[in-house]
């Protein structure tokens, strides 16, 4: 099992803690350089694809929808309690 020792220091505390590295394809060791770069390869770009299309697909719509819903609420409960606009 790979670990890596962490030594935080706040104030006048100093904590060590040892921390298991797990990468996607199991337990991996930091300095192995041929590792990481096979986790930039294809696997990253098809992580980026899909992000992207949950990003412009799905997430972005959603948001437009509640921004002008909670704008027509709010315009809606404003004219609930201050009246209609228009003059007297």
């Amino acid at each position: 099992m790979r670990s890596i020792m962490v030594e935080t220091s706040v104030g006048p505390y100093t904590a060590q803690t040892s921390v298991v590295v797990r990468w996607p394809g199991g337990l991996r060791d930091m300095n192995d350089m041929n590792d990481i770069s096979d986790m930039n390869g294809q696997s990253s770009k098809r992580a980026e694809r899909r992000a992207f299309v949950v990003l412009s697909v799905f997430l972005a719509p959603a948001v437009a929808v509640v921004i002008v819903g909670g704008y027509g609420f709010a315009v809606w409960m404003s004219q609930m309690l201050l009246g209609p606009p228009g003059g007297p």
